[in-house]
């Protein structure tokens, strides 16, 4: 096979969608292969992701949002009442009624705070501790989620 032949071959494979050419004859056989878009589109990805993780953190964001973090996080005196389980909450028995507690509210350990309810069950949702109701972090008809903050009582 002379060189012209295969410089015709690879011209072809070129102009071609193919990827792969394979040639054979009596006495040799040939594989021209050009590379896949993706192939190399995923090796460029490849190359770049070091150069992402040498990147170094910004020590003035870390710090700016390590204290927006504490600025937010709940106080150490606060108690929370999660949801144990996912449901529809309500702070009364019944759309009429008033609500089990309003934020400023003093409660007993045990006392109901509000209901959940779940598979046309209403769960009762008790006070862990005795203080006073410091916020309510979801409105009547929310759905839940499982550990979902519902609010704190406090000192």
């Amino acid at each position: 096979m002379k060189i012209e032949e295969i410089k015709v071959l690879m011209d072809m494979l070129d102009d071609s969608s193919l990827h792969v050419l394979k040639f054979k004859n009596d006495d040799v056989e040939l594989v021209l292969e050009k590379p896949n878009v993706q192939t190399v589109a995923s090796e460029v990805v490849h190359l770049a992701a070091p150069a992402v993780q040498a990147l170094q953190p910004n020590e003035a964001l870390v710090q700016e949002v390590s204290q927006a973090v504490q600025a937010v996080a709940p106080k150490a005196d606060t108690t929370d009442v999660v949801a144990p389980l996912v449901g529809v909450f309500y702070q009364a028995p019944s759309p009429d009624a008033t609500p089990f507690v309003k934020v400023g509210e003093h409660v007993e350990a045990g006392d109901t705070v509000c209901i959940i309810e779940a598979m046309k069950v209403l769960n009762e949702i008790k006070a862990p501790v005795s203080g006073k109701v410091m916020s309510i972090h979801a409105d009547n008809g929310d759905v839940v989620e499982f550990n979902q903050l519902l609010m704190e009582i406090g000192e």
